[in-house]
């Protein structure tokens, strides 16, 4: 009677090593920790390519720039290269960049996955740390609107995008990082080009086998690293930042522009006066505008810009009608204002200056405000009429000029609005939001009466 008893037990330890085998054989992947790669000689490029780097506008680098094997570097101004970061063309520091950009690529290719995405859509998703991989079933990825990478409170979470075709984002598209996450420990490892569309606010760090294009006013938090291609900009803001707590096996801790030896920093801690970047931060930076003037005749507007959080990552013209915009420098992460100047071209000519800014969290804030100039021939001079203008610009910001008009009447959608008496030289500010319909199918209406020559400037701004 003792064998079937002695045969039970054995048969249920024997299911039960099974199960643990079984699971014993998933733990490799179920439980694979993302590591971030050495970037090496790499790590204090912003821009890498191999057969040319070509910009467009006045994009800002924060970091070396460099091509190798290839020599050409284009449109250098207007783009500029901050200092520290300079730009190394078909050197032995860009040489000895691309060889270890390329190591770093086979080493985040080669790590184990945790996630095979059944979708190439990343837009809308909330993601843990981990390894992501797009295979041949669904070789590119995508990202239109958010997608959110969430540390869980860990700040050296990895998070690791391995993509065997393209990456692409929609326009307006943003990366935002949460509860910890910082944009060092952020990587796309792409098997062919990468294209951020128009506007992005994009995180991490770019490992494209062939090339990457930023199209206009997108901005990278990160790197663009192109291993056999070129790298395309167009009015693009490109910074890093620092990992500022924490350190990660063989990762990418300290390395912005201005650390190192000799450099007032040690390899691997940041420089003491670098920012902290904690991406915790759900509020978008704030733009207002201070000011509007005649300078010299022609209209100016003065905005302030800042991100008292995180700090403010890029600040960049995403419309330049009929205007002239001087943006300062600035290190990534100030939480400072920063003064922005825009004057505009022609007087006779109505204007559009459009600021998008970016905290080092993916927040983003587009201000776009239009500015004009009314100039009296002598007595009531023809209106000057302006369309398309979208319900949340409810705001005319007058300064009457020396000399000024004597009368100003704003007509919203039929709607009279008047700005008072305005004294030469006084400004004043209508609210229109009344009279706004939803919408861009706004029409202001500018009735004006002064001497020959009188003028104000004005605003149009939400």
């Amino acid at each position: 009677m003792t064998n079937p008893i002695r045969i039970s037990t054995f048969s249920r330890f024997t299911a039960r090593l099974i199960v643990l085998v079984f699971f014993a054989a998933l733990l490799p992947t179920a439980w694979a920790q993302a590591t971030a790669p050495s970037l090496g000689t790499a790590k204090s490029f912003a821009v890498l390519g191999s057969t040319t780097v070509t910009n467009t506008g006045p994009s800002t680098i924060h970091g070396d720039l460099g091509v190798s094997p290839g020599s050409a570097v284009t449109g250098f101004p207007p783009g500029l290269v901050l200092a520290p970061g300079t730009i190394h063309a078909a050197d032995t520091v860009a040489s000895n960049a691309r060889a270890a950009l390329t190591a770093a690529y086979i080493n985040l290719a080669g790590q184990a996955s945790t996630s095979v995405q059944g979708s190439a859509e990343l837009g809308g998703l909330t993601l843990v740390q981990g390894v992501y991989t797009f295979n041949s079933a669904h070789p590119a990825a995508q990202v239109t609107g958010t997608l959110t990478l969430d540390a869980q409170g860990n700040a050296n979470a990895v998070f690791i995008f391995q993509i065997a075709s393209t990456l692409t984002t929609a326009s307006n598209s943003n990366v935002l990082l949460i509860n910890g996450a910082q944009p060092c420990n952020v990587f796309w490892q792409v098997g062919s080009s990468a294209t951020l569309g128009t506007n992005t606010a994009f995180v991490g760090n770019i490992l494209a086998l062939t090339s990457i294009a930023l199209q206009t006013g997108t901005s990278v938090n990160g790197r663009a690293l192109a291993r056999n291609g070129a790298v395309t900009l167009d009015t693009n803001n490109v910074f890093f930042s620092s990992c500022t707590t924490g350190t990660t096996s063989g990762g990418d801790t300290g390395d912005i522009p201005g650390a190192g030896p000799g450099s007032g920093g040690t390899p691997g801690t940041p420089p003491v006066n670098a920012p902290p970047v904690v991406c915790t931060d759900l509020t978008p930076p704030t733009i207002t505008m201070t000011g509007v003037g005649i300078v010299s005749g022609n209209t100016a507007a003065f905005f302030a810009v800042q991100d008292a959080e995180s700090g403010i990552g890029s600040i960049l013209p995403t419309i330049q009608n009929n205007v002239t915009t001087f943006i300062p420098a600035f290190t990534p992460g100030a939480s400072s204002v920063v003064g922005i100047y825009a004057r505009k071209i022609s007087n006779s000519n109505r204007s559009t200056i459009g600021l998008q800014a970016t905290d080092l969290c993916g927040n983003v804030t587009v201000f776009d405000p239009e500015l004009l100039t009314l100039t009296a021939t002598r007595g009531e001079s023809e209106p000057v009429t302006i369309t398309g203008i979208p319900a949340e610009e409810h705001f005319v910001v007058v300064l009457n000029g020396s000399p000024g008009l004597n009368e100003l009447s704003i007509i919203v959608n039929g709607r009279e609005f008047e700005s008072g008496h305005l004294r030469d030289g006084q400004s004043g500010t209508v609210d229109i939001g009344r009279a706004m319909k939803p919408g861009s199918r706004n029409t202001i209406t500018f009735e004006f009466r002064g001497k020959a020559g009188a003028s104000a400037g004005v605003v149009v701004r939400p």
